[in-house]
């Protein structure tokens, strides 16, 4: 992601960055025209509303009256600045996000409508950002745990651009640009092994880093370890044995802590139940589950997985899903027996989805129960022809051709290429080769390869280029001490 830090000049705006905001859309998300960017302006921070009563809010008053632009050609958060940021306007449901996430009434911060504009600023394709939209001079940006509340003090963005240091900018940019030159691919792996006797699944994690298609860094973690928009946040399960029974506690928590002060707290954000729940994918904002007591498949929100409520599949692709969901259920139901189709659901749960790898690529899977299900036999799964929104799966290219892997690798069962076309990662049962790219092409031999155990499946790949790959090796470092 292209971005420059510059000194901003008459201008104070302390906030590090901001944090993603998990969405039930019920319109077609659309890129407004420049002439519709709404929100363009100069906005002052003059409130802040925790919504975590352990949050210290001391720090939220650090942000009283510092300041964002929004612009066509420039936004400026804190001492970042994007340039050529394009922008996203998603309809959602104002009592969904708010009550459903947040545990906060819409009405208490001004929002009188059913529905709520979230504005997604993107830079390099990545989401960056996102602000609220309560009213045309009212906006809030989701932060820490809190809300940054904003008024707009003018229209006039050139005024306040002005002030910017942009000869430092250019600068900057141009530094970057030649930096860029170099090849420079890391990705986190989160990998899954399934214990069939015990029945209970373990998680770990892999760091992988490259630097001119020669393998640098590859490192092991315990738990996942979770790049998102708000920093780093380990996903784990921790079992415990309670008056008898199994308890599993699914958890999800900013690692933050734990790199100052080698702790991390998982008191709060943490499902515990009987269920033995196994996590089949994880993203930025979602991780897609599995409960093995009824094969039920659950999406949860990554910020809020103690509600335990599946996302519906609606909130969660592009266009109209229940046309999605009949194309997809028709075309299974052609390749099955008439007996098999009497024998099964007529419509899928619309929270019962996953997602899962093929030959390349992250797929949508939906799963159709037995009426009657037999002890061999309780569900059919099928594959939803449709295409997932960034906010579940926000990188799915694949630049070498799956006949080319299987010619170089005839063992392969997925591969993975990074976004700089640096490197490919092809994947067996027992190894992950490490390939490079050239002209679009797999290197005649692997640059290395890293051993992994037959019962690993990946559930992760999150990748990271240019600048981001040191930053995330230091974290990632730091974290390993």
């Amino acid at each position: 992601m292209k971005f420059i830090r510059v000194i901003i000049i008459l201008i104070s705006i302390f906030l590090q960055g901001c944090s993603p905001i998990d969405i039930n859309v019920e319109n077609k998300i659309t890129p407004p025209k420049h002439s519709e960017l709404h929100v363009k302006g100069v906005w002052k921070i003059e409130e802040y509303k925790s919504l975590n009563s352990k949050v210290n809010e001391e720090k939220f008053k650090n942000y009283i009256d510092k300041v964002v632009i929004i612009d066509e050609n420039i936004a400026a958060v804190d001492d970042e600045v994007f340039l050529n940021p394009k922008y996203k306007v998603k309809s959602v449901s104002a009592n969904n996000f708010f009550e459903y996430r947040h545990n906060i009434d819409h009405k208490s911060i001004g929002i009188k409508g059913e529905n709520v504009d979230i504005i997604s600023v993107s830079d390099s394709n990545q989401i960056v950002c996102d602000f609220i939209k309560i009213s045309d001079n009212q906006l809030a940006l989701y932060k820490d745990q809190g809300l940054l509340l904003m008024n707009k003090i003018s229209n006039n963005t050139d005024e306040y651009i002005s002030k910017l240091n942009l000869n430092d900018t250019n600068n900057n940019l141009n530094n970057r640009f030649k930096e860029d030159k170099l090849l420079r691919s890391g990705v986190i792996l989160g990998l899954r092994s399934d214990n069939l006797k015990e029945s209970k699944s373990e998680y770990k994690t892999l760091w992988i880093s490259s630097r001119n298609r020669k393998l640098q860094n590859t490192i092991e973690l315990s738990q996942l370890f979770v790049p998102r928009r708000s920093g780093f946040w380990e996903v784990g399960v921790d079992r415990e044995t309670k008056d008898g029974k199994l308890i599993q506690s699914l958890y999800a928590h900013p690692v933050i802590e734990f790199i100052k002060d080698g702790t991390l707290s998982k008191d709060e954000n943490t499902l515990q139940e009987s269920l033995q729940r196994n996590i089949t994918f994880i993203g930025n904002d979602y991780m897609c589950t599995e409960i093995q007591e009824n094969g039920q498949f659950q999406v949860l929100p990554i910020d809020n997985i103690s509600m335990a409520k599946g996302v519906n599949i609606s909130d969660l692709i592009s266009g109209n899903a229940n046309d999605t969901l009949t194309r997809s259920l028709n075309a299974f139901r052609a390749a099955q027996d008439k007996k098999k189709v009497n024998e099964l659901e007529k419509q899928m749960r619309k929270d019962n989805f996953t997602v899962v790898r093929g030959n390349g690529h992250w797929v949508m899977k939906g799963r159709l129960n037995y009426i009657s299900p037999s002890d061999n036999k309780k569900f059919e799964d099928f594959i939803i022809y449709g295409a997932p929104l960034s906010t579940l799966i926000n990188y799915d290219e694949l630049f070498v051709p799956w006949s080319e892997v299987k010619a170089r690798v005839p063992e392969a069962v997925d591969v993975f290429t990074s976004p700089n076309k640096e490197i490919a990662l092809i994947v067996t049962k027992n190894y992950i080769y490490v390939y490079s790219i050239i002209n679009g092409h797999l290197s005649e031999q692997p640059i290395d390869k890293i051993k992994i155990q037959e019962n690993e499946s990946i559930i992760m790949a999150e990748w990271a280029t240019g600048d981001y790959v040191e930053k995330w090796n230091e974290i990632i470092m730091n974290t390993k001490k």
